[in-house]
């Protein structure tokens, strides 16, 4: 875990000193807690980034479209439990 931890940091900060803070986003979940939301707020903007959405806004919209688009309905065709 602490391996991933620090490959995804690692990662994530050259990402940022190539491109800069706005060269990432971050998304939070429509089911989180507000915490977890704030925190994923505190971490973009520690990191210099304004870029944080939820699925519940413009991304989801557009995934629905896609979805909507493709088979007739936003939700997929398939389901855990068909599998």
């Amino acid at each position: 875990f602490d391996a991933a931890i620090d490959a995804a940091a690692s990662q994530l900060a050259a990402v940022i000193q190539n491109h800069g803070p706005d060269s990432v986003g971050f998304l939070v979940a429509p089911w989180g807690t507000n915490e977890e939301a704030f925190a994923v707020q505190k971490l973009a903007r520690g990191l210099g980034s304004a870029m944080v959405d939820s699925t519940a806004g413009p991304l989801q919209r557009a995934v629905n479209s896609a979805l909507t688009g493709a088979f007739g309905t936003d939700h997929l065709p398939a389901s855990l439990e068909d599998i």
